[in-house]
């Protein structure tokens, strides 16, 4: 006869869920700090004006942040990215974590443009500061602080 375990409510399973969510991205900065100056990766910490984007991710909660970051266009991404970090490289690369972008008008940042392998890059050389919302692995962009 097979053992019933007892269903887990909704709520609780949410908050498992964006606990286990919380984790992951923890572990992953972690590990992006630790190999970051062997790799060659360069970071978009926190300042006094704005957040990183793993600490705009653990506070997400809708309400308007500024969070710095590095802004990606690749090739077969449907939004632009604000990442943590850059690996570099010709072309760099994203190096996560990283938010989705919406309502991004890109034509007033100062992007780079490269070729990859999979078709053209376009990057920021430095961090930016962007304002907006940010509810779980998205960015609603209201204004663009810095660039």
């Amino acid at each position: 006869m097979p053992v019933r375990l007892p269903r887990i409510p909704d709520r609780v399973f949410h908050i498992l869920m964006a606990l286990l969510v919380l984790a992951l991205v923890v572990g992953v900065v972690r590990l992006v700090l630790l190999l970051g100056e062997e790799s060659g990766v360069e970071l978009a910490e926190a300042t006094d004006a704005a957040l990183s984007v793993p600490m705009a991710v653990e506070r997400a909660t809708g309400e308007p942040l500024p969070v710095r970051g590095f802004v990606f266009i690749e090739p077969g991404h449907l939004a632009p990215n604000l990442c943590f970090g850059r690996q570099r490289g010709e072309p760099p690369r994203c190096q996560g974590p990283f938010v989705s972008l919406r309502y991004l008008d890109v034509h007033r940042l100062d992007l780079t443009v490269a070729d990859s392998p999979d078709g053209e890059v376009r990057y920021t050389r430095r961090p930016v500061v962007l304002y907006g919302e940010v509810r779980g692995l998205e960015l609603a962009v209201r204004e663009i602080l810095s660039d």
